[in-house]
């Protein structure tokens, strides 16, 4: 079942409809990329740090979505350990995704400053 966090958290994204598809690394990438965009925008004024911690929350709730639709897999998700992985390698895909995104909007810069 996904719950309504997860759903709320994937809204103003655009990524309601992958909830229901198979979690790929194509998948997860585009989650990142979204989120990296989105909170850009919604937190302007805070640090790349606080951005990046803000939506690694955010991917969290909505990849908990794909936990538990294995009940096996959200049991063993579950433990503290397979947590602290999940939040390491998620924040490594978000700290990604803002990189890619900050080289775009660099890029876009500085070819139109020439």
């Amino acid at each position: 079942m996904i719950t309504a966090a997860a759903v709320s958290a994937a809204k103003p994204i655009g990524f309601v409809d992958y909830l229901q598809s198979q979690l790929t690394v194509p998948t997860l990438e585009d989650l990142a990329k979204k989120l990296a965009v989105h909170i850009k925008a919604l937190l302007p004024g805070q640090t790349i740090g606080e951005q990046e911690a803000y939506a690694t929350k955010q991917a969290l709730v909505i990849l908990e979505a794909f936990d538990n639709r294995i009940p096996v897999l959200g049991q063993w998700m579950d433990s503290p350990v397979a947590d602290f992985m999940e939040e390491w390698i998620v924040g490594l895909v978000i700290h990604w995704a803002f990189l890619a995104v900050l080289g775009i909007e660099h890029a876009a810069a500085a070819g139109g400053a020439k």
